[in-house]
């Protein structure tokens, strides 16, 4: 597990799937959130999935898994924003 500080497009992912947990996968996630982000290159779960602040779970009869934000996700969230 990596500590990481969040930067302000992390933190919009982060915030979306917490407001969405459990009932969002990566593609819905992406058209709900990549508005919103400063650069649209930013979209990436992996550091968050690194991180262990989300985690994906697979469910039947559907393609792609849903996300889900862990407890260090929400303690994450709590952290002031990074700038780069």
């Amino acid at each position: 597990m990596t500590n990481l500080r969040l930067s302000k497009s992390q933190r919009i992912i982060l915030e979306k799937i917490n407001s969405h947990n459990g009932e969002i996968n990566w593609y819905k996630l992406g058209r709900a959130c990549i508005a919103l982000l400063a650069n649209p290159a930013d979209f990436s779960l992996q550091p968050l999935l690194d991180a262990e602040y989300i985690r994906e779970q697979a469910v039947e009869n559907e393609p792609l898994p849903r996300l889900h934000i862990t407890d260090s996700g929400r303690v994450a969230l709590a952290i002031p924003i990074h700038s780069p």
